[in-house]
């Protein structure tokens, strides 16, 4: 994920590049958004793909009306995915954040982290994002289902999955605690405990640009 940048100079011919990342269930998502003065176009799209537009219905001058509505909002819907782009207005640019279900990103994460844990593994030289769906107790690797990971319980009711990754790494999710003081799970691989990842990074994108001029103008690059 890289800073917002221009591709032309002055505020008309402005267009800016950014992303983020969401998870969902037992996917992450990358959701790319573009800022497009020239344009005067916005833009979100899903992966790469399934694009939505946001166009103003009458020119430059509207997109100038935005800037008094500071933060700008801008709304897309993926799915269940609500996303709400604020796009805050300085005098030498924009700052862009992004919310997820009327949450700022980092609440729905932590929300989101409560019902998903989230491993990652390398497995023969291929990255794996292991999920398990705590509630379903699914088990999902790379965003997609593995169905011969379905939890079953033991004789002293804690849950357990054994399954396979990449044809021969031999993996163990296994429940340890109770509903009263609470249920953590493990991953092992080849019998090796991976640590639990949690991301909650809510990045806040600045046009970069401007940042090195400012930092220049001050002495400091």
């Amino acid at each position: 994920m890289s800073n917002p940048e221009s591709n032309k100079k002055g505020f008309h011919a402005y267009t800016a590049y950014v992303s983020w990342e969401v998870p969902e269930g037992g996917q992450l998502h990358k959701f790319n958004f573009t800022h497009d003065c020239s344009k005067t176009l916005i833009q979100m799209d899903k992966n790469g793909e399934n694009a939505t537009v946001w166009k103003p219905p009458t020119g430059i001058s509207k997109l100038w009306k935005r800037k008094d509505e500071n933060p700008g909002k801008f709304s897309f819907k993926f799915g269940k995915l609500q996303l709400e782009v604020l796009l805050v207005y300085l005098s030498d640019g924009y700052i862009y954040a992004l919310d997820v279900n009327e949450k700022s990103l980092k609440r729905y994460k932590e929300d989101y982290y409560q019902w998903f844990n989230v491993w990652k593994v390398n497995v023969d030289g291929v990255e794996w994002r292991i999920v398990l769906d705590k509630k379903a107790l699914e088990v999902w690797g790379n965003g997609e289902k593995i169905e011969d990971a379905k939890m079953t319980f033991a004789e002293n009711g804690v849950a357990v999955s054994n399954f396979v990754l990449g044809g021969s790494a031999k993996c163990k999710i296994e429940g340890q605690g109770d509903k009263k003081i609470g249920i953590t799970h493990t991953l092992l691989v080849d019998g090796n405990q991976v640590p639990l990842d949690i991301n909650l990074d809510e990045p806040l994108y600045r046009r970069y640009d401007h940042v090195i001029s400012n930092l220049s103008n001050v002495g400091i690059m």
